[in-house]
């Protein structure tokens, strides 16, 4: 397997952890963090063991499910290189992952463009580099949940656009966490940010009583806001219910920041 130095553009790792950093009020130059590019490069050899074990792992699990194996649609996916496009914010932050913003794609894209549609690149956290155990645990997870949304096609489920060129191989030929990426739809509002938003319009809304006296509780809110949350409970139960039909069971279930 080919080990390419890494490129001397900035990397997704460059300008997310950058990003990143900002976000936790710490700077990218701080001694508590990254200092330099070469700070969160995979040492090579470490590289190519992570893609054998990930290589390894991914088959096991594929091995265990047919639904995957004859149902996954990556192979019809567009493919990119990180230079295709340039990261804006950062819209994510997981134990594992980061997500951005694309702001811009530098060259021609198969991806739907009417409405506005934006989208986002996923790829494993910068920080990752130096610690090893969560690095391996980290690409299996990002290489499964590619197989697995590939499989699904939900209106209420996040739809994968593409992924990175290289594949999985990606790690080894950048040496970075970043080196395997993928390409979601931007979602316009999480759950989580609705929710808050929720709080704070019941928490301003005037203060009534329904019938019989009885004070009304303030969490409910308007009718219409009362409409809105039963029917966003419905469009997860109806994904929720989907996945289920197709033996997936979804174990992280929570709103999304």
């Amino acid at each position: 397997m080919t080990n390419l130095q890494p490129p001397t553009t900035a990397s997704l790792d460059d300008r997310m952890f950058t990003k990143c950093k900002a976000l936790e009020g710490t700077s990218a130059h701080s001694t508590v963090g990254f200092s330099t590019e070469d700070d969160y490069t995979i040492p090579s050899e470490q590289a190519e063991e992570l893609v054998r074990k990930t290589e390894f792992r991914v088959s096991e699990l594929l091995n265990q499910t047919t639904y995957l194996k004859r149902n996954h649609r990556l192979q019809n996916l567009p493919l990119f290189e990180r230079s295709d496009f340039e990261i804006g914010d950062v819209v994510g932050l997981g134990g594992f992952s980061t997500i951005c913003d694309i702001s811009s794609f530098h060259n021609q894209h198969q991806l739907p463009v009417k409405g506005g549609r934006k989208y986002v690149v996923k790829s494993l956290t910068p920080r990752l580099a130096h610690e090893t155990k969560k690095l391996t645990t980290g690409a299996r997870d990002l290489v499964m949940e590619a197989y697995y949304v590939s499989a699904l096609a939900h209106k209420n489920i996040i739809e994968l656009r593409g992924c990175s060129a290289a594949g999985v191989s990606g790690f080894a030929e950048t040496c970075r966490p970043d080196g395997f990426f993928l390409v979601y739809d931007k979602l316009t509002i999480t759950l989580g940010q609705r929710i808050n938003q929720w709080r704070e319009e019941s928490s301003k809304a005037p203060k009534s009583k329904g019938l019989l006296s009885i004070p009304k509780p303030a969490c409910i809110g308007s009718p219409e806001m009362l409409v809105e949350r039963l029917n966003a409970a419905i469009d997860v139960a109806s994904a929720l219910e989907y996945m289920h039909d197709k033996r997936i069971l979804f174990r992280d279930l929570k709103p999304g920041r």
